[in-house]
Order: structure tokens, then sequence, then C-alpha cells
């Protein structure tokens, strides 16, 4: 068996695996993650000249505020159920790493967290607080995607701080994308108005024949989609509505304020740091914003097998790179570290924004 990057000899195999394994709809689905212009991010592991193994990667500018960071979102993991149990899929999330790694990407994403992500050092970072929409009857009305709404769709987009860096051309590919029919789920992409005024979008996912609709993704008016939910809910035949967002999310305050009630669960997917050093280097400017001149008391750093978080003259040094993750995304618990001056100061500085990883743009 020979573990290789995708070539096109192989793509059409490689997909067929990914569709057999997953939809018959993927390709159209995740058209940036499965096209032959991303070959150079698809491994696969071929044996006598059947592709048995793949996963695949797409690279994203991730805009967290003052933090761009390079994201890697992998997807697509598909074995042959011939060849399960072999380690195929460690070994070809190795191989991605590497390449990775030359790539200089700073985070990775996986959706899902089965046991291999685990060991691969992914882990359940930050949280997801997640809204339990009323049945609202109002004015406010909507529609299925328009074009003649793109530029509108993508200003709204724009307007949030933490998000995945798109053009609106990849935003156009991505809206159409995430309508495309799913034996598994449905997906549908609104435009939100009242008075003939559009006020934001939403994307809505119902999985099977459920009567739970979960909104994946929203930009725009806060009220305006509370204001539509009851129509939401009547046009999609949903008993219950419910809206995720990352629990520092801004918009998180807006619905609270609107008297929506949430609770915090973990992410469905999983998350890795790359190199933690290069991390740090990457948060300077945004530790400078925060901390002013005292920036430069400030030393986080992993070296001697731990992960050193000095300020002024207190050090808290773990040697688990879960905990230290944890510091930087959330959710951390340690009360010891927490009653500190340093743990104050961490507090202040973290846990750092995310971007909601089961949205449209998830590639």
């Amino acid at each position: 068996m020979k573990f290789i990057t995708c070539t096109k000899e192989y793509h059409k195999k490689a997909q067929e695996l990914v569709c057999m394994v997953f939809s018959p709809t993927m390709i159209d689905k995740y058209p940036f993650l499965l096209s032959e212009s991303n070959m150079d991010h698809m491994f696969i592991a071929v044996e006598d000249e059947q592709v048995v193994g793949v996963i695949t990667y797409f690279v994203n500018d991730l805009l967290l505020g003052l933090v761009k960071l390079k994201l890697a979102s992998i997807g697509a993991v598909s074995t042959h159920p011939d060849f399960r149990g072999r380690g195929i899929a460690s070994t070809l999330l190795l191989c991605a790493e590497k390449k990775m790694i030359e790539e200089e990407i700073d985070v990775i994403v996986i959706s899902g967290d089965l046991h291999i992500y685990k060991q691969f050092g992914a882990d359940h970072l930050s949280l997801l607080a997640q809204f339990d929409l009323p049945k609202v009857q109002s004015d406010t009305t909507i529609t299925s995607y328009l074009d003649k709404d793109l530029d509108a769709y993508y200003e709204f987009y724009l307007q949030h701080p933490f998000r995945f860096e798109r053009t609106k051309e990849e935003f156009k590919r991505l809206s159409k994308a995430v309508i495309t029919p799913d034996p598994w789920e449905s997906s549908y992409f609104h435009g939100i108005y009242l008075n003939d005024k559009l006020t934001g979008y939403c994307v809505l996912n119902v999985r099977g024949n459920a009567t739970t609709g979960m909104i994946r993704e929203f930009a725009g008016d806060p009220k305006s989609l509370l204001d539509v939910s009851g129509k939401l809910m009547d046009a999609h035949h949903l008993k219950q509505l419910h809206l995720e967002l990352v629990h520092n999310d801004p918009l998180v305050r807006s619905f609270s304020e609107l008297g929506v009630a949430h609770h915090h669960q973990a992410f469905e997917s999983t998350i890795k740091i790359v190199d933690f050093n290069r991390f740090i280097d990457r948060l300077q400017d945004y530790f400078e914003y925060v901390l002013g001149d005292d920036h430069d008391a400030l030393f986080i750093r992993y070296y001697d097998q731990k992960y050193h978080f000095k300020y002024k003259d207190q050090e808290y040094s773990p040697s688990d790179f879960k905990e230290a993750s944890h510091i930087l995304f959330g959710p951390y618990e340690n009360e010891d570290l927490l009653q500190t001056e340093l743990g104050d100061l961490l507090q202040q500085l973290f846990p750092l924004p995310f971007v909601y990883t089961s949205n449209m743009n998830y590639q």
C-alpha cells in the first residue's frame, strides 16, 4: 500500500470513495474541499490501483478581530469498508499534518471527534452557546436565496468580526453549495425581510425527517431572526428551532438581551494548534492591544517540554498540551490558577474568540 498526495490519475477514484462513504452529493456540497484545484491538500492510500483511503483539507484565512490565522479544515476522511482497522486514516492524518507544517498552518479543525482525532491531538476547544428560539409570528418574511441580493448578503457577512475570509464569488458558490440535496439532511438559505427591506440572512439545517431545525449561519439584525422564527418553523414543519453561536460571539449578548435562553455545549468539531510558538507569535498585535506597553512583560512559550505562561514575576508552566490549548481557547477550570494575579491576566486575554465550524463556510 502506498500513501501519496492525490494526482489527476486518482482524483476521480478518491471522489468516488468519499461519495460512497458519506453521500453521493459530496462533490457538490464541498466544491472547494474536493475539487481538482485542491488536490495538493488531498492525501490518499492506494492498493492495487484502488483508492482505499482519503483525507483532504482546505486552507482558509481566519479573521478573529485583530488576529488573522491560517486554518486547515479537514473533512471527507474516508476509508474503504474492506480496509478499515488498518490505521490508514491515522497515517493519512500524519501525511496531511506534514504538509500543514510546511505551509505554516496555525490551527486545524476536524469535522468530528473520533478517537483517531483525539490521538492526533485534536480536542473539543471553546464552547457553543445554543439558543432555543421561541416561535414568534410577525410581519417579517423570508425568501429563498436571490442572486439580486448577493451584494447585501455578502455585506451582512462582512459585518461579523470573527469569520472565514471569503470573496463575494466564493460566498455565492458556498450559498449554492449548502442547499445541495442530500439524502441525510436538508439545508435552506433564506433572506429575511421587513417592509421590503433585507435585514439579514440565515442558513437552516434539518437532519432527516426531524422536527428540530438548526440555524447553521446567521448574519444581520438579531431581532429579525427572532421575528421570523415562526415563519421558518411553519415553512419547514418544525417544532423546535435552535441557533448555535461560539460562546464569546458578540451575537450571544444580543440574543440574550432579547430574552432568548441558551445553554453551553461542546463543539461538534475538534481543534488542534499546529505549532504552539508560531501560534503565539501570531497573537502579538492582540496582546499589545489589550495590555498596551505591559505586553512586553508577557511571555508565553513552549520549551523544555512545558508550556510557559509568564507575566512579570509570576509563572505557570503546565506540561500538558491539552491544558495549554484550553487556556487559549477554553473551557478552562483550574481554580488554583484562575484565583491568582496571573490567572486574572490570562482571563483578560483568553479564551480567544473562534468561528462557528458547522456553517456553510466550513470546507
